[in-house]
């Protein structure tokens, strides 16, 4: 695929609580037992998480989050996700 052909980069912009039923719907295409809508909310008001969500700048889709907690000076991945149709393209890289 040459350059001019390439789909654009998605932003990636903090998780709020517009992205929650796009991050539910997600977690439902790409996992068995995936995150709950109440599970993904609780981790706005949890000051030990950091969430990013990657969105297609064409359809300001979310197409992928990372899940963070920070604690001290360390970190943790608890989830990352990318919708099966955008995969391939870089965009678990550039949430991590």
């Amino acid at each position: 695929m040459d350059e001019k052909s390439k789909p654009p980069e998605p932003v990636i912009v903090p998780m709020h609580s517009d992205h929650l039923d796009a991050l539910a719907a997600l977690e439902s295409l790409a996992f068995s037992r995936p995150w709950s809508y109440d599970a993904l909310a609780e981790e706005l008001q949890n000051p030990l998480a950091v969430f990013y969500v990657a969105e297609d700048v064409e359809t300001e889709r979310a197409v992928g989050y990372i899940g963070m907690h920070h604690i001290l000076d360390e970190g943790s991945i608890a989830n990352i996700v990318v919708h099966p149709g955008y995969r391939r393209r870089g965009i678990a890289t550039a949430l991590l």
